[in-house]
């Protein structure tokens, strides 16, 4: 389950989501086929889900392009949503991030890799972040 600005959505048994609350800006209705999904994210008023076949879709407000996955929407591995972006971390562990980025929150990260042993370990990354202050 993930809550959202004023919805709350749940990944199904079946891979399917069900969104539940504010729906002003289509936060809570799924886009059909409402299947296959393994993880869903939720933002202020939106949602992205990462399917089965590793690409990621979202659904609700759109203003500041945060359900705008970039290409190659493929090979990700996990999706993470703030309030007005979101970020995808894919199979090679690159990371992309895409939506509002006025306070450098979905900056272009170099190097955009997370080293090997980041799966339950702890580890450090130096960033370099391009347009905004980034604080670890």
């Amino acid at each position: 389950m993930v809550a959202g600005g004023y919805h709350t959505c749940g990944l199904k048994a079946d891979s399917s989501i069900t969104c539940w609350g504010r729906n002003d800006d289509g936060q809570a209705t799924v886009p059909a086929p409402n299947s296959g999904f393994m993880q869903v994210a939720a933002g202020a008023n939106y949602n992205c889900g990462l399917k089965t076949d590793s690409t990621i879709i979202c659904w609700g407000e759109n203003t500041n392009g945060q359900r705008a996955v970039p290409p190659p929407n493929s090979s990700f591995v996990q999706v993470a949503a703030n309030y007005y972006q979101s970020c995808g971390l894919k199979t090679n562990e690159t990371i992309t991030c895409w939506g509002l980025n006025d306070n450098g929150q979905a900056p272009l990260l170099n190097p955009a890799t997370l080293p090997t042993s980041f799966v339950s370990s702890s580890y450090s990354q130096s960033l370099t972040v391009a347009g905004g202050q980034c604080d670890l």
